[in-house]
């Protein structure tokens, strides 16, 4: 009898001691898990803070810009309005330049440019050249702006990124 108490005392330990290393080897990798699974979530908060951070530096940084550039081009734009409006009143001239090639064709002394139908139009009797120049003022000025506020853009975003 003894030999049976024997053999079902030995089986009971170690039906218990594996039940036992079973317990504490799940144990000790559902905590390594855990730890591994929480400082995953911890960096991808970190990092979507991170980029949250970035995003709204860079968006208030833009609209900075645009604010400060769009009131540049309305300036511009306002002034080379008010040139318009004073070349088509009288009040102001603008100086053209001549070309030896316009000054051979017209005798008589006035500046001449291109009509749309390409015939030769005396541009001192239509004050449509005045205007053209204006045109291309406006048109340079806005294009300036432009480039000047994505320049201005693309900087603060680089600095914004190398931080």
């Amino acid at each position: 009898m003894i030999n049976k108490y024997s053999l079902a005392a030995v089986m009971l330990f170690t039906v218990l001691g594996a039940f036992v290393s079973w317990w504490a080897t799940d144990n000790y990798w559902h905590q390594k898990w855990t730890a591994r699974e929480l400082e995953t979530a911890k960096a991808q908060v970190a990092q979507q803070q991170s980029m949250r951070r970035m995003e709204k530096a860079s968006s208030t940084t833009l609209a900075k810009i645009d604010h400060s550039q769009y009131q540049e081009l309305q300036d511009a734009q306002k002034d080379i309005a008010d040139l318009r409006n004073a070349v088509s009143s009288g009040t102001r001239r603008l100086q053209q330049c001549q070309q030896q090639a316009n000054r051979k064709g017209n005798q008589s002394g006035q500046s001449t440019r291109m009509g749309d139908n390409g015939q030769t139009v005396n541009a001192a009797s239509t004050g449509q050249t005045e205007q053209d120049i204006l045109d291309l003022g406006e048109y340079a000025v806005t294009a300036i702006k432009q480039r000047d506020a994505c320049v201005d853009a693309y900087q603060q975003t680089q600095q914004i990124l190398n931080h």
